[in-house]
C-alpha cells in the first residue's frame, strides 16, 4: 500500500519541499488537499482524483472483500451499522463496489471498519477515550470510530493541506470533539488513551518520528500502528520505543497490503490480556 508510495514519491522529488516530513509530503498532493478544502466542486469529487489516489482511495474490490471477510469473522455485530458506515461514501465521489451482505461500499470504508474492529477486539470500549491519530487522511478512520463510540477527544496530526481537508470533511460529516494539529505543532497533552497510525508514522522522516516519540507515543497508554518500515529504520524505531518503556507486540498486517516481498506489520501495545485478531 504506502510502501508503493515511497517509490511513487521519488517521481515528485523535483516538486517536493526541500525538507519533506513524510512520504506523502509532496506538493501535488498537499496542494490538492488544500484546494479540495477550499473549492466545493473539487471537494465533491476529491476521492476520485488521480493525484489523491496516489496516497489514498486506491484499494480494489478484492482488497475490500478481504476486509469484509475479516469484519464478519471478528465483529459480525458491526453489520447492523452498515447504513451509518455507508455515509462515509456520500462525500468525495469514491469508487464503490457491491459486496455480499453489506451491499455497496468503498474498499477504503471497509478498511476503516476492519481497523475499528481490530481496535474494539484489542482495547475494548472506546467511549470517553482520548485518541490521537498520526496521519488522518481525510478523516475516514475518525468518522468510522465516531459511528461506534463517543470519544472524549480525537486529535489528528497531519500536513497543513490534508489537515484543512480533514477538518472540512469531518465537519461535513457532523463529527465533533476533534482537534487538528500540523506536523510542526507542539503537542502538549499530558496523555492519550490510544495512539493510532495507519502507515503514516513509519512513512515519516526519522526526525519527525523522534518528535512523535517524545510528544505522543511515550504518552500513549495503548497503541496500534500499521507499519511499512524495514531494515535499519525498523530496528531504530523498535529501540526508541523500548527506550520509552513501551512493551509492544509485532503482528502481521492482515490482510497484507504490501506490493512487495517485504510485508507490512502491525505494532500494538496496551491490549487487553488474552485478546487476538483473526
Amino acid at each position: 500500500m504506502l510502501t508503493m508510495l515511497c517509490v511513487i514519491t521519488n517521481l515528485f522529488a523535483s516538486l517536493s519541499p526541500s525538507h519533506p516530513t513524510s512520504a506523502s509530503d509532496f506538493n501535488d498532493y498537499t496542494s490538492f488537499c488544500q484546494k479540495a478544502a477550499e473549492d466545493p466542486e473539487i471537494f465533491a469529487h476529491f476521492k476520485a482524483s488521480g493525484i489523491y489516489q496516489i496516497v489514498l482511495e486506491h484499494l480494489n474490490y478484492d482488497q475490500g472483500k478481504q476486509f469484509l471477510n475479516l469484519i464478519m469473522a471478528q465483529s459480525p455485530e458491526f453489520l447492523k451499522y452498515a447504513e451509518l458506515f455507508r455515509t462515509n461514501d456520500l462525500i468525495g465521489d469514491p469508487k464503490v463496489f457491491t459486496y455480499p451482505v453489506i451491499g455497496q461500499m468503498s474498499p477504503s470504508t471497509l478498511r476503516y471498519i476492519k481497523i475499528a474492529s481490530d481496535l474494539t477486539l484489542l482495547f475494548g470500549d472506546l467511549n470517553g477515550a482520548s485518541i490521537i491519530e498520526i496521519g488522518g487522511g481525510y478523516g475516514g478512520q475518525c468518522k468510522i470510530i465516531s459511528d461506534l463510540y463517543k470519544f472524549k477527544k480525537y486529535t489528528i496530526v497531519d500536513l497543513p493541506g490534508p489537515v484543512a481537508l480533514t477538518k472540512k470533511y469531518l465537519e461535513a460529516q457532523g463529527v465533533t470533539n476533534v482537534e487538528f494539529k500540523t506536523f510542526d505543532d507542539t503537542i502538549n497533552d499530558e496523555a492519550f488513551d490510544l495512539l493510532l497510525s495507519n502507515y503514516a508514522y513509519t512513512e515519516c522522516t526519522t526526525e519527525m518520528q523522534e518528535k512523535y516519540d517524545r510528544e505522543i507515543l511515550s504518552r500513549s497508554t495503548k497503541g496500534y500502528m500499521i507499519s511499512s518500515e524495514q531494515g535499519r529504520k525498523k530496528t531504530d524505531t523498535f529501540n526508541r520505543l523500548r527506550s520509552y518503556g513501551i512493551v509492544f507486540t509485532q503482528l502481521p498486517e492482515h490482510p497484507q497490503t504490501a506490493n512487495s516481498s517485504l510485508p507490512n506489520y502491525t505494532l500494538i501495545w496496551g491490549a487487553n490480556p488474552g485478546t487476538s485478531l483473526k
